[in-house]
């Protein structure tokens, strides 16, 4: 599936560890080869490290202490179009841990985690967003670590993304409901600074007007928002939507946070 998406010089495969569906640490967890809950394995792997820097290339030596940042409850509700990610499979709060230098205001990347099926906090509390290993490498490499949190439906049992069109689909794209309330999130941690603070701007109109301003195309007698690429309705001066625009030249449909 990856393939479609990245290109394969991007991809690391690694197969010769005994787990199965798991996070792999080499410090917490359940023996490597236990296939259960909470479905994190110390397989004396750092698969959190291994990551980090496959993405970002030379890191500083994670803490091997105790952490120096905070970790940070938010609402989820805000960043759904409607206010209602709990019937779209999101948790209505998510979690983020900022390092005291993120905190203090120095510059900080920001790395998005996602939970696997059945690890959400409705299913294993705490344990992945504290016990997964990011955060050590974020408390040394000035990295904030957004947690956001999928919930239960009854067409998702488990808790798991959208990754096969349960809600959606349009899972897969940017246009994607879950892939735009997650990119709202970065917008507004991205932009929350005294330099360039977070700013949204929303519009309750036609769709005709959305479409005639730039918030929005039409194609096939359809608005769709501007590169979100979230279908608005029908393109015409009788249907009316909420549109916001989150960072600069990004819209989508819903009101601001």
């Amino acid at each position: 599936m990856y393939a479609n998406y990245v290109s394969s010089t991007n991809i690391f495969y690694k197969n010769n560890l005994a787990a199965e569906h798991a996070m792999l640490t080499d410090y917490y967890g359940s023996a490597c080869s236990i296939n259960g809950s909470p479905y994190i394995n110390n397989c004396n792997f750092d698969a959190a490290g291994e990551i980090l820097k496959w993405i970002y290339g030379s890191l500083n030596a994670k803490n091997a202490g105790a952490l120096g940042g905070t970790f940070v409850n938010f609402d989820q509700k805000a960043y759904w179009g409607n206010f209602d990610p709990g019937n779209h499979g999101m948790a209505n709060d998510g979690w983020a841990y900022v390092p005291a230098n993120c905190a203090a205001q120095q510059s900080c990347k920001l790395h998005v985690v996602f939970h696997g099926c059945k690890q959400n906090v409705a299913a294993i509390g705490s344990q992945y967003y504290k016990n997964t290993g990011y955060n050590k490498w974020a408390d040394t490499n000035n990295m904030i670590v957004l947690y956001p949190q999928a919930n239960m439906t009854f067409a998702n049992p488990n808790g798991c993304w959208d990754w096969w069109g349960y809600d959606d689909v349009n899972f897969p794209a940017k246009s994607g409901g879950q892939m735009v309330a997650v990119k709202t999130m970065i917008d507004r941690i991205a932009s929350g600074n005294a330099a360039a603070p977070y700013t949204c701007a929303h519009w309750y109109s036609s769709n005709y007007s959305h479409v005639y301003y730039g918030r929005a195309y039409a194609s096939g007698g359809n608005a769709y928002a501007v590169n979100s690429n979230q279908y608005l309705g029908y393109y015409s001066t009788a249907a009316y939507t909420d549109v916001r625009r989150t960072s600069a030249g990004y819209y989508a449909y819903g009101s601001c946070p």
